[in-house]
């Protein structure tokens, strides 16, 4: 027996997912590179550029908060189960080592 297989979200949804990051960016006044992939059944976005630090914040809380809630924005849009990340610079990669 073949094991289920797993949709992916369309381009179209990963276009939405970019646009909806960089509309939240532009009302926080925080303009940044944005960049959305899939990845290992997760959908990984990734903020660039000069706002960095401060979409980061204490020890990450805004970046976790961020993450939350665009989650939150998000699980509507996505196959069931499908996981989303997102990094600020490499900031998470970083904190992991």
């Amino acid at each position: 027996m073949e094991p289920a297989r797993r949709e992916l979200p369309s381009d179209e949804v990963l276009a939405t997912i970019k646009e909806d990051i960089c509309g939240l960016l532009e009302v926080m006044t925080f303009p940044s590179e944005v960049t959305v992939e899939v990845v290992d059944y997760t959908v990984s976005s990734r903020i660039s550029g000069d706002h960095e630090e401060a979409l980061v914040g204490n020890e990450g809380r805004t970046l976790d908060s961020l993450q939350y809630l665009l989650r939150k924005m998000m699980s509507r849009r996505l196959p069931d189960r499908m996981m989303l990340s997102l990094d600020v610079g490499n900031y998470r990669e970083q904190r992991a080592e």
